[in-house]
């Protein structure tokens, strides 16, 4: 992991926070793999995550412009813009 990755991730709890989401609400993995163009980040919504909460989470990778797969795709710039631009739109934080 590199200081990429934690803007990357830190970022993308922000957002979550933005989104009244908690961390263990979704799961993000950073994909370096030569499928994803770079850098990509798969998402997962936990099992246990309630339907109000997941309908937040969709409304998140939505923001992003997460695919079907559940996949956002780009190189490392390309991943913090869409969290940048996500971020720019997203509600206040509701926490605090």
């Amino acid at each position: 992991m590199d200081n990429l990755d934690v803007a990357i991730l830190t970022k993308l709890n922000a957002l979550a926070d933005r989104h009244g989401l908690k961390p263990y609400e979704y799961v993000a993995t950073l994909d370096r793999s030569a499928k994803s163009l770079g850098c990509a980040i798969r998402f997962e919504t936990p099992a246990e995550t309630g339907d109000h909460e997941a309908a937040k989470v969709r409304s998140m990778y939505t923001a992003l412009g997460v695919d079907r797969t559940g996949m956002l795709h780009g190189g490392e710039i390309a991943v913090l813009d869409a969290i940048d631009h996500a971020l720019s739109v997203a509600p206040k934080s509701r926490t605090k």
